[in-house]
């Protein structure tokens, strides 16, 4: 998922990967991938294959939360970019899919 998406050298992102086991959430500024002003990666679980998920992030102020089936599973804090659009993303996968999007402003 991106979000906060200001162009495509700038967002934020939330990253779940299957073979490398990990769960991220970073941003993307100036054109460069970095890591948060507070760091979040769980490299102990990525994703299981054929398996839905309830994906939830909240971004309010430069606090940024994730949540997976209703548990808290990544949480941030950095102030690079304050609005944005979302989006959605796969990668390196073209079995994915999407559905029931929802966005709320807070």
């Amino acid at each position: 998922m991106v979000f906060r998406f200001v162009d495509p050298d700038n967002f934020y992102f939330f990253l779940m990967d299957q073979a490398g086991g990990y769960r991220l959430l970073g941003k993307k500024a100036g054109g460069a991938f970095s890591a948060l002003d507070t760091p979040t990666q769980d490299s102990s679980q990525g994703f299981v294959l054929g398996q839905s998920y309830d994906l939830r992030v909240t971004a309010a102020a430069d606090r940024m939360q994730v949540y997976l089936d209703g548990r808290l599973a990544l949480e941030g804090r950095d102030g690079t970019h304050a609005r944005g659009r979302v989006g959605l993303m796969s990668r390196n996968d073209n079995r994915a899919y999407f559905h029931r999007l929802a966005v709320t402003e807070l």
